[in-house]
């Protein structure tokens, strides 16, 4: 017997496709507090939703939430360790934050996952901007 509204819902991945898009978009638009309702939804379902997970990091770092976003990164390399993506998410913030040593390892862990890859070329690029002196050691 289904007990709870969520056990009720019987969602297509279009559904979800759809909701994760809207999510990202409203966003985009500056409206965080819709944004992050609707992938809290998405994490009810679903809590292992990478998508979800790196959303809410990406609102978290938009909105200086740095504390809430390492948080939301680093959930999700906990149930996604090999996700080239979520280490590259994680590196962009510590690097951005200064901690220089921390983000470089998450970088290097993204290359390592995703040598031949967009993550990996990402990576490797955000790598250079490290060397250049562009982020600092805080």
């Amino acid at each position: 017997m289904k007990t709870t509204l969520f056990d009720q819902v019987t969602m297509e991945t279009n559904d979800y496709k759809l909701m994760i898009e809207s999510a990202f978009f409203l966003g985009y638009l500056g409206r965080y507090g819709e944004a992050e309702t609707i992938f809290d939804g998405i994490l009810a379902m679903t809590p292992a939703c990478e998508a979800a997970l790196l959303g809410i990091g990406n609102l978290h770092t938009v909105q200086g939430r740095f504390c809430d976003a390492e948080d939301a990164y680093r959930r999700n390399l906990q149930l996604h360790p090999s996700s080239a993506i979520g280490h590259f998410h994680l590196a962009e913030l510590l690097l951005g934050l200064g901690r220089i040593g921390a983000g470089m390892e998450s970088l290097k862990r993204a290359i390592t996952l995703d040598p031949g890859g967009s993550i990996g070329k990402m990576s490797r690029q955000l790598e250079k901007l490290v060397e250049f002196g562009f982020f600092r050691q805080k």
